[in-house]
């Protein structure tokens, strides 16, 4: 099948972008196509000096995520270029413009929209609809209904501290914390040890589920700003979350 590749130009906004996807590449582009595997890996995008609100649209035409929260920087203007999966290229384009606060929101296991969390506004937006996790059919049968009515301990917010990191980035009380840069949490204990491994780190990310929606949140590393508490999910729904 023949590579496709899409270029645009504006020379008086001085800007390009150039998508490529799935298909013959050429040479010098090939190695990166081996390393991701897969037809949403194969994507390549070019953008010489045009403006952040003209980048997002061509992110958000070609890439079908929808970017949020930059609406004040729209004017300014920048250079880019990212190679890999929609979200690998959207995490690159945030880092370019150093916004370091942001939550994924997925359809099924596709990542649909990014919101660059603003400390001057509330945090992570409401899900909208048809942004929800997609959870396993009901099984008969005995063994697989007591499956399914097995419970898990999971950890969840009880208070956010005000001016912390939690605050900033918009965690909510009732909010649950399944990860923290890649480690299932089960317990606060478990939380707080990670916290303290990985200060070193300039970025982290948490995987948090509020009202059944798993979000995908990146903030600064360090003492977060939560009292934690126990409860209670059914196992099956639990996993359901992981893969996001």
């Amino acid at each position: 099948m023949p590579g496709i590749v899409l270029v645009l130009r504006n020379f008086s906004a001085n800007w390009l972008l150039c998508l490529c996807i799935a298909g013959a590449l050429p040479t010098d582009l090939q190695a990166n196509q081996n390393a991701l595997p897969g037809t949403d890996q194969s994507r390549y995008i070019i953008i010489e000096e045009g403006a952040i609100g003209r980048v997002i649209l061509q992110l958000e035409k070609h890439l079908g995520i929808h970017i949020q929260g930059l609406e004040h920087r729209r004017e300014e203007r920048i250079s880019f270029h990212a190679k890999g999966s929609p979200e690998v290229i959207v995490k690159r384009f945030l880092k370019q413009i150093a916004e370091r606060d942001f939550a994924l929101f997925y359809r099924g296991s596709r990542l649909s929209r990014v919101v660059i969390v603003d400390g001057r506004k509330t945090g992570p937006k409401k899900v909208l609809k048809g942004e929800k996790a997609l959870l396993p059919a009901k099984k008969s049968g005995r063994k697989d209904q007591k499956k399914a009515e097995e419970l898990r301990q999971v950890t969840h917010v009880r208070d956010v501290i005000k001016n912390t990191t939690a605050h900033r980035v918009g965690i909510e009380p009732g909010d649950i914390v399944l990860e923290y840069d890649g480690v299932k949490i089960t317990h606060y204990n478990e939380l707080k040890k990670q916290t303290q491994l990985k200060a070193h780190k300039s970025q982290v990310s948490m995987l948090i589920v509020r009202d059944r929606m798993p979000q995908r949140l990146f903030l600064d590393s360090g003492t977060i700003g939560i009292v934690m508490g126990l409860s209670k999910m059914p196992a099956h729904e639990l996993e359901s979350y992981y893969k996001y």
